[in-house]
């Protein structure tokens, strides 16, 4: 079906390319939440617990080359290897906890 139709091929190259962008600013912002939350008393690789209870509930993902986000096992290592290579040892409350003072965090974010 693809061979019969170039402009196909095209359209079809070009919106996996777009999705490659996309799973890169998803793994950004997943560093960068551990970047931001590393000095605080907020879980620096908390976003890891997420994916990980994503996967627990049976969240069924796609290859991830047909996907606008990583693989769940990628990011949770990803997040995971980022804290531990920040040496972020410090906070261990889930913002969850503490809505005010993350509010307050949140607020004094650039």
């Amino acid at each position: 079906v693809l061979g019969n139709d170039p402009g196909l091929l095209v359209q079809v190259s070009e919106s996996l390319v777009n999705l490659k962008f996309s799973r890169d600013n998803e793994t950004e912002a997943d560093k960068y939440s551990v970047i931001y939350l590393c000095p605080t008393k907020f879980k620096s690789d908390g976003a890891a617990a997420f994916f990980q209870k994503m996967q627990s509930l049976g969240s069924v993902n796609p290859p991830q080359f047909l996907s606008t986000h990583p693989n769940p096992d990628n990011r949770v290592k990803a997040i995971e290897d980022e804290a531990a290579g920040l040496n972020c040892s410090g906070g261990n409350i889930q913002v969850s906890e503490d809505k005010d003072g993350y509010a307050a965090f949140k607020a004094s974010l650039p």
